[in-house]
């Protein structure tokens, strides 16, 4: 996981950009996926359905309204949203990956994995359960 200090981009901006997965304030955590298995076919969310998704699954993070804004820095496009009341950012890569800043990851810039990593939690209906294959 690679983190950078927003310091080193000077400007608020230019570090959202770069950001992804964020939300700030309360005692929630943004955890990591669990596996809850395989997609019983080949699912592509998009952006704006994992960003949706984590307004509510995480409230206390990403406290909506938020809306999405295209932005490009450094030949990277991004799927990006600002949470005004927490202060947090969270932003999807062109290609998957997703990233936060904020009050929750310390002011500094956090990878989150990619977005085929919570396919299955944002759109559960396609996906098979290993615990329910085992019964």
């Amino acid at each position: 996981m690679t983190s950078f200090s927003v310091r080193r981009f000077g400007c608020p901006i230019a570090a959202a950009v770069l950001l992804a997965a964020c939300g700030g304030g309360g005692d929630q955590e943004l955890a990591q996926p669990l596996d809850y298995g395989q997609p019983v076919e080949p699912i592509a969310i998009t952006a704006d359905e994992l960003l949706n998704w984590a307004e509510t699954r995480y409230p206390g993070l990403f406290n909506p309204p938020a809306q999405s804004i295209p932005y490009r820095h450094e030949g990277v496009d991004y799927t990006l949203r600002y949470y005004a009341a927490t202060g947090n950012y969270i932003g999807i890569t062109s290609d998957g990956r997703i990233y936060g800043l904020g009050p929750f990851t310390g002011q500094v810039i956090q990878a989150f994995g990619t977005k085929a990593d919570y396919a299955c939690l944002v759109a559960l209906r396609y996906c098979t359960y290993p615990l329910a294959a085992k019964r």
